[in-house]
């Protein structure tokens, strides 16, 4: 689909939605307590398929390309009371899962390989797990360490876990964290360790708030657009979701974050001059594809580290930005744990199109360069169903068209 910008911006009030993060959370939440009603969950693909999963009878459940649905599936039905076979698409059963699987079968929990030792699909029988002590590296996905803090609770014993190293995207650890105290039960997050008390969730009425990671885009979209209006609606500064980061690093190049009741108004300014080159997205690796492609948008070299693991996301993320950043002209090299932007794109040097990968935020990440070359060509736009299905409509509300 060619993405074509519009020759002036209207003003306009986008609608975000709701955090994928925290309703695939407070989902799982639901299913441990069989109580509460939960007001407001996304309607992204990763959140309808965990849904349906849970209300599912089938003995075979298939989660597609959902990783976190994926993963925190495999902690639940390890301490349900069935018996399954948990599987999804061939790309998912190229992500590694071994590292959760460890922890839980050292917790008790029965759980096999169908095919390549470490990675889906799974056979799980669920059962009581012990609880007591499992040890992670830091360097694996967050959801692995969220996974067993969410099913925690349900142990004989509290649960500790010790992380091995620095823990890669702690805030949403921390977010785990706070729903489970606001349910009722006790969590302490340390640098190096979790610990998860025993107890019974209490869910009552939880409402879910808007997504801070997909409004990077829009913060992209303000910054290469230069807009002096553009209002997100409903959310909020106060937010437990890490990706609000996004905010404090687009300020540093002209974008101004104005709360109010309604939302926030995002004013892009001149930017002061940045000093810094370097960034470390050890706990915001989500904010990676957004913020480098606007960086080659406005031509500002910079080095990103702490994001090795964005390798085994929906794809090699950090390949497919330095394959495509390359088609506009931009230089991109890729090392061990992050990227160095060397320069950015060349405007009219480029005829073909963006592939996605079935990644939703290479989609989201690449529109927006639109405003700098006047149009752009993104393969499978429908990818962005995975997080934020009414992206496209949002951006025809500023005078987007697309062919």
């Amino acid at each position: 689909m060619k993405v074509i910008a519009p020759k002036q911006i209207s003003e306009a009030i986008i609608e975000l939605p709701a955090s994928k993060s925290i309703s695939n959370r407070l989902l799982i939440i639901q299913a441990i307590s069989g109580e509460g009603e939960i007001t407001g969950l996304s309607e992204a693909d990763d959140t309808k398929v965990l849904r349906g999963v849970l209300k599912s009878e089938q003995e075979v459940l298939d989660v597609g390309h959902a990783g976190t649905a994926y993963r925190f599936l495999t902690a639940f039905y390890a301490i349900s009371t069935k018996e399954v076979i948990l599987t999804g698409s061939d790309r998912m059963k190229k992500r590694p899962i071994g590292p959760l699987v460890d922890a839980l079968k050292a917790l008790g929990a029965d759980i096999s390989y169908l095919e390549e030792e470490g990675f889906p699909p799974l056979k799980i029988k669920g059962k009581k797990l012990e609880g007591g002590t499992v040890k992670l590296p830091g360097f694996i996905s967050s959801q692995f360490i969220s996974a067993l803090m969410l099913i925690a609770p349900t142990m004989s014993k509290d649960l500790s876990i010790e992380v091995e190293g620095d823990m890669v995207s702690k805030p949403y650890i921390d977010m785990t964290a706070a729903l489970m105290e606001n349910c009722g039960v006790k969590v302490l997050v340390t640098s190096q360790k979790v610990n998860v008390a025993t107890g019974q969730y209490q869910v009552g009425n939880k409402t879910v708030e808007k997504d801070w990671s997909a409004a990077s885009f829009w913060y992209q979209t303000a910054l290469l657009g230069k807009l002096k209006k553009l209002e997100l609606k409903e959310l909020t500064a106060q937010s437990i979701q890490g990706d609000a980061y996004v905010k404090d690093l687009f300020e540093k190049f002209g974008v101004r974050s104005n709360f109010s009741k309604d939302g926030v108004t995002l004013e892009f300014e001149d930017a002061k001059g940045l000093t810094t080159k370097d960034f470390d997205f050890t706990h915001v690796p989500d904010l990676t594809q957004p913020f480098v492609v606007s960086m080659a948008g406005i031509n500002n070299p910079i080095n990103v580290t702490g994001i090795d693991h964005l390798k085994i996301k929906e794809t090699d993320r950090l390949t497919a930005l330095k394959s495509e950043l390359s088609k506009l002209g931009s230089q991109v090299e890729v090392f061990d744990n992050g990227l160095h932007l060397k320069s950015g794109i060349i405007e009219d040097s480029f005829g073909g199109s963006i592939r996605t990968y079935e990644d939703h935020r290479m989609a989201m990440s690449f529109a927006p360069l639109s405003l700098v070359l006047g149009e752009i060509e993104i393969e499978n736009p429908d990818v962005v169903s995975k997080s934020y299905p009414d992206y496209w409509q949002q951006l025809t509300k500023l005078g987007f068209t697309f062919e």
